[in-house]
């Protein structure tokens, strides 16, 4: 099977660039893309399945009042980059699955200073292995399913940027910028799950 659905909006409503309230006369313009594909296939006893997600920024302006011209508000330091992109692939059989995830945010300007300067791009990986056991009336640990995910597998570093006290809201002094990263390093979580 395999499905890709797209979708283009436009809004003036709801909240700001800053995710903050919008006052009167604000308003935010966006415009961009949304798609999904995703093909899976029997293979060997089970389920070999691939997607393939993202969303696109064509235009995303801020206006701080009905007078005021139209900021642009994506695509460098502390708004959203313009493309973000999550694939996976994984197999899923009657007692065993593995998913294997892959998380894109593409590179953008810091133009804080007087010379604009790059923000590298993010790339990381996450894998998640389940297993159930399936032994109806032979065992006690029939349904029990356990899990283990691993974000950021290879504890890839955000990109780093300048700290300083410019440009107001959402300025980090961690080095990185929280609109498009995260600071936690590799996270690993176990799950123990039991049906009854």
């Amino acid at each position: 099977m395999i499905s890709c659905p797209c979708l283009s909006s436009i809004s003036e409503a709801g909240t700001n660039s800053n995710n903050g309230p919008l006052s009167w006369g604000q308003t935010t313009t966006t415009r961009g893309v949304d798609f999904n594909a995703s093909y899976s296939r029997d293979f060997g006893s089970g389920i070999l399945a691939a997607t393939v997600a993202g969303d696109h920024i064509i235009d995303f302006y801020d206006r701080t009042s009905a007078d005021a011209p139209e900021i642009e508000a994506y695509d460098r330091i502390f708004r959203p980059a313009a493309w973000r992109l999550r694939g996976s692939l994984g197999w899923d059989g009657r007692e065993f699955s593995f998913y294997s995830f892959l998380n894109h945010t593409a590179g953008y300007e810091d133009d804080r200073g007087a010379n604009e300067v790059r923000v590298s791009s993010w790339t990381t990986v996450d894998i998640t292995a389940a297993y159930e056991i399936d032994a109806p009336g032979k065992s006690l640990l029939d349904g029990t399913r356990f899990a283990v995910s691993v974000q950021n597998l290879f504890d890839k570093n955000p990109p780093f940027v300048l700290s300083d006290s410019l440009n107001g809201p959402g300025n980090s002094a961690a080095g990185y910028d929280p609109a498009n990263a995260n600071p936690f390093g590799r996270l690993i979580s176990l799950q123990l799950v039991k049906r009854w």
